[in-house]
């Protein structure tokens, strides 16, 4: 009996490992406008330019085996950063920073619990090149978490700023921990 049941957990983890989990943004490009700088030697207003609250909601889906979803609950990490293109972001004094502002809805439940996500709310984020955890969270089933809403903020915005178009990708990685 011990062997059939070693079998059959080792099946589960198997079929479990081989379903993908998927992470998918949606929103729309934020275009930030400056004030305009009315008097000679005044800057803008505002160094600090922030998006909507949901300028980007993210959805995760971790899939988890029926037979294990009383046991066990997908946990995963997403990561972000921050790929400039165009003119040089440091040498003009910008930076850019995100949020999450929500924790979406849906994830599942199980005997263990709801699903709960944490991170990535207290403060804004500055986003480098490299991938920096941003929040984590567990899902139960295969109910994914949708709509966590990201905010922006890039600050730096100064008429020292030499003049060019700053644009940036916003990347998020999903891993399955």
């Amino acid at each position: 009996m011990l062997k059939i049941v070693i079998v059959i957990f080792v099946l589960l983890g198997c079929w479990k490992s081989s379903m993908a989990q998927s992470l998918s943004v949606t929103g729309t490009t934020w275009l930030p406008t400056v004030s305009t700088v009315t008097e000679a030697g005044n800057d803008y207003s505002t160094s600090t330019l922030t998006s909507a609250t949901n300028q980007s909601l993210l959805s995760v889906t971790m899939p988890n085996a029926f037979f294990i979803l009383v046991l066990t609950n997908n946990h995963y990490t997403v990561q972000i950063k921050s790929i400039n293109s165009g003119a040089s972001w440091s040498a003009a004094g910008l930076k850019i920073y995100a949020k999450r502002t929500g924790n979406g809805s849906g994830g599942g439940f199980s005997l263990l619990g709801v699903s709960d996500i944490s991170g990535g709310n207290a403060a804004f984020q500055e986003l480098t090149s490299s991938d920096t955890y941003f929040f984590e969270g567990n899902n139960y089933g295969t109910t994914p978490r949708t709509d966590i809403p990201i905010q922006f903020q890039i600050t730096g915005i100064s008429i020292l700023a030499p003049v060019a178009n700053y644009s940036t990708s916003i990347i998020f990685t999903l891993i399955d921990d």
